[in-house]
């Protein structure tokens, strides 16, 4: 009328029929069962009963797989295996398989052993995909002196080659301060070293240019010019003089100047490689009479076409100011004002007052404004020769 089982698992009941039991490990356990009838009277049974453990099965490391390479997994543990079907996997039944996978993919075993009992396990191939290595710039120009930050991209490591005028070496984007012509290589890589690449870079270092104005006489007459002298390194194939507007050329080497003012020149100088170098000059303008002006101290109106008339000539003159004319009374004959340089319709022809000319010598004052501003004035005796 009572049951008393004991399964030597932990577990006992007082059913006559007891439920299924789990064992966690593998063992022979000796079960034991008790009955009492109404009578009191006592009945004992046992049984052995061998549990077999689960295999353990290893499908072996999680590992790294270069895109497309193929490479093999092992499972151990069993006598039978069966792989889930999975991308890139060769056989399912085999202890060992091929894989090629083209993404991260997780293979899955099942072992079985001798005795029917099963285990499971699973490696995963973190597939290493391929990369682009960008690398800017392939190709520059520098000068001596400037600083040029190389680009690399797309890789996870990086080594620069020769380290010449680097910073750094193993960095993306090193800076390179060359002092000459140089070409880099950069060899790049993932993290897992699968896909090594390389890429040149060539950078083209030019000097900086030598230039040197060589003027020593810096006065200048207004009205007239003088040669700037550019002397230059031989690798100078650019010139580029300012301010242009009173230079004969702006892209010469030797430009001629012809200032109106205190002016300075700047001449820029490059090479192919666009290296520049500046040099300065100033030219200081000068206006007087022995250059500029010319005053006649006789003339002849008699019209036969040579000298005659009184007419103040020159270069470089702006306008002149005033021309005034006296006889040896003090007598004022002839004036005019504000006239331009070398204007016969403006000169003296003689006369005054309607009379003919008469022979004899007369005083001037002369007041010019030079194209620098200076003004300039002048007196002084002309003979009129009959």
């Amino acid at each position: 009328i009572t049951w008393e089982w004991d399964f030597k698992n932990g577990q006992v009941s007082a059913d006559q029929v007891p439920v299924a039991q789990v064992y966690s490990s593998g063992n022979n356990y000796i079960v034991t069962a008790a009955a009492v009838n109404s009578s009191g009277c006592v009945a004992n049974a046992t049984r052995s009963i061998i549990i077999h453990a689960s295999p353990v099965i290893d499908a072996g490391a999680d590992r790294v797989v270069c895109y497309g390479d193929t490479v093999k997994i092992t499972a151990t543990g069993a006598q039978t295996y069966l792989w889930n079907t999975s991308p890139g996997l060769n056989c399912s039944t085999c202890a060992t398989a091929f894989i090629n996978p083209v993404i991260n993919t997780t293979y899955y075993v099942t072992g079985k052993d001798q005795y029917g009992c099963t285990g499971n396990d699973s490696t995963t191939a973190t597939v290493q995909q391929q990369y682009t290595l960008s690398v800017s710039p392939l190709r520059d120009t520098l000068c001596v002196g400037e600083t040029l930050r190389l680009q690399a991209s797309g890789a996870d490591v990086y080594q620069w080659s020769p380290s010449t005028y680097l910073n750094s070496t193993n960095i993306a984007s090193p800076v390179s301060t060359p002092a000459s012509t140089i070409t880099y290589t950069v060899t790049s890589n993932d993290i897992n070293n699968c896909f090594p690449r390389k890429q040149e870079v060539v950078v083209i270092v030019y000097p900086i240019p030598v230039i040197h104005i060589n003027n020593n006489d810096v006065l200048v007459e207004v009205g007239s010019k003088k040669q700037l002298i550019a002397i230059v390194s031989p690798d100078v194939t650019n010139y580029l003089w300012s301010p242009a507007k009173t230079l004969s050329c702006e892209t010469c080497a030797s430009p001629f100047a012809s200032p109106s003012f205190k002016t300075t020149y700047t001449l820029q100088a490059s090479n192919p490689g666009h290296c520049m170098m500046t040099d300065t000059v100033t030219l200081f303008t000068t206006c007087n009479k022995n250059s500029n002006l010319f005053i006649p101290n006789t003339f002849s109106p008699n019209n036969d076409g040579v000298n005659d008339r009184f007419i103040v000539q020159g270069h470089g003159i702006n306008t002149i100011r005033s021309v005034t004319l006296f006889n040896r009374w003090g007598q004022v004959i002839f004036q005019r004002r504000n006239i331009p340089i070398n204007s016969a319709d403006d000169s003296w022809d003689g006369t005054y007052n309607g009379n003919r000319p008469v022979a004899d010598v007369y005083t001037y004052i002369v007041e010019i404004v030079c194209d620098n501003n200076q003004i300039l004035h002048y007196q002084g005796n002309v003979t009129l020769i009959q």
